[in-house]
């Protein structure tokens, strides 16, 4: 979320409802609650994690995952321009898949009690992708690297 500028309202979204949205808060999780519905997901997050090589030192991190909504859509629920319900036999999906990575490396200097790091090189890159289907179908992403300000791409 920092890397795509969710949490910092001088670059993307900014306030934490915005954010909430972004991140799939605004999905209908009554499917789940009267139990025609389940959701799934999994993450794996790695790192910091630090290499030191004499005077060089690396570090890094790398995090993926996902999540998905399926939910049955009830009969009485139709699309006004079809006149059919949404989802393939009334099941329909929404859901998100995020990865981000990165990463450090400098010099650094072990005196005595205290170790100093500069670093050279430092990079991030993270990307978030949306969705719903099927009928309608609709996908979002956001990426971004660095201190950069995310991009947005929709399509419908």
């Amino acid at each position: 979320m920092e890397i795509l500028g969710l949490n910092d309202p001088s670059r993307g979204l900014g306030t934490e409802a915005e954010t909430h949205a972004a991140i799939g808060g605004d999905r209908d999780m009554g499917p789940l609650e009267n139990g025609a519905g389940f959701a799934f997901g999994a993450a794996l997050a790695l790192g910091p994690l630090d290499i030191n090589m004499a005077v060089l030192y690396a570090s890094f991190g790398i995090c993926v995952g996902f999540d998905l909504l399926l939910s049955e859509i009830p009969e009485s629920m139709v699309c006004d321009e079809t006149g059919r319900r949404p989802g393939d036999n009334g099941w329909y999906a929404q859901g998100q898949m995020y990865a981000g990575l990165w990463g450090e490396l400098g010099v650094q200097l072990d005196l005595l009690f205290v170790r100093f790091r500069a670093p050279i090189l430092s990079m991030s890159a993270a990307m978030l992708l949306q969705g719903n289907f099927p009928n309608p179908s609709g996908f979002r992403g956001r990426a971004a690297r660095g201190r950069h300000r995310a991009v947005d791409q929709q399509a419908r």
